[in-house]
């Protein structure tokens, strides 16, 4: 079963980019799993846990997104350009 979704405190940019990421990986139909799985294919293993952290983001107890990643989670969700996904600030 999976986890019940918490909303996020959209106040900050950092938290946009958290919600964002939870956004792309729920439209897209996606487990936290499977993107885990395509980073890895990419050449990055990240634990499922930071990756739950990374869509809480640092204001709701989560880790902030590691700027090393927004040109591979680019790449998982089809993005042609690093910052195309990125909410606007």
């Amino acid at each position: 079963m999976p986890r019940p979704t918490t909303p996020i405190d959209q106040s900050t940019y950092a938290a946009r980019i958290a919600a964002r990421l939870r956004e792309l990986r729920t439209s897209a139909g996606l487990s936290i799993e499977d993107v885990q799985t395509k980073l890895a294919r990419l050449g990055r293993e990240v634990p499922v846990a930071s990756l739950y952290a990374y869509e809480r983001g640092k204001d709701a107890g989560g880790v902030d997104l590691p700027h090393a990643l927004i040109p591979l989670i680019a790449k998982v969700y089809g993005f042609t350009s690093a910052g195309d996904w990125l909410p606007p600030k």
